[in-house]
């Protein structure tokens, strides 16, 4: 028995899609405003916790910097930030991009996080940034972001070399306009 308010819906054009509970109920928006989300919703749109128009609204009240003004430094954490900020602005266009992740697995750590971390899971050299989105037979697209300049360390080689044998599309990036164009090609099947 579902709680009073969700409902099940399905998409038709996605073949094993499970069904995905949406709970229809009202939210506050940016500024305070309530939207009432009550329409129908399929299973496409679940993951998602904010529409099309108010990414627009909140980016017409608040610019922000743009994707080559975060990337400016040049630094790896740079070039990831711009890289998830075009994600952003893209969502409309490729809702895939609300799926894309970080994973952070790099930086300066006290010895005794560190170490609380590796109980937790963490483990070295794994790639920095996970699309898990099927397409043209791939589970998914692991990108390895670094500076020019910069080479893979033997671990991420191997956990690169492994994704791979599983199934995945995997890739190093140099920047983020390299792995902006990298994720186009892996999403419109050209990868």
């Amino acid at each position: 028995m579902l709680p009073q308010g969700w409902t099940f819906q399905r998409n038709p054009s996605q073949r094993s899609l499970s069904e995905i509970p949406l709970k229809n109920s009202q939210r506050r928006l940016q500024g305070g405003r309530k939207q009432n989300l009550s329409k129908n919703i399929v299973a496409d749109n679940a993951h998602s916790h904010t529409t099309t128009s108010e990414i627009s609204d909140y980016h017409a009240a608040m610019p922000g910097p743009t994707p080559e003004q975060l990337a400016a430094s040049g630094s790896e954490l740079a070039h990831q930030t711009a890289l998830f900020c075009w994600a952003a602005l893209n969502t409309a266009q490729w809702p895939e991009l609300r799926l894309l992740f970080s994973i952070p697995n790099e930086g300066l750590r006290s010895m005794r996080l560190g170490g609380q971390l590796k109980a937790a899971g963490m483990r070295s050299g794994v790639p920095d940034i996970f699309l898990p989105v099927a397409r043209s037979g791939k589970h998914g697209l692991w990108i390895e972001m670094t500076v020019m300049g910069n080479r893979t360390t033997p671990q991420q080689d191997q956990w690169l070399c492994e994704l791979a044998n599983e199934g995945y599309s995997v890739c190093v990036a140099f920047s983020w306009i390299e792995a902006r164009e990298l994720i186009l090609e892996y999403l419109t099947g050209r990868f």
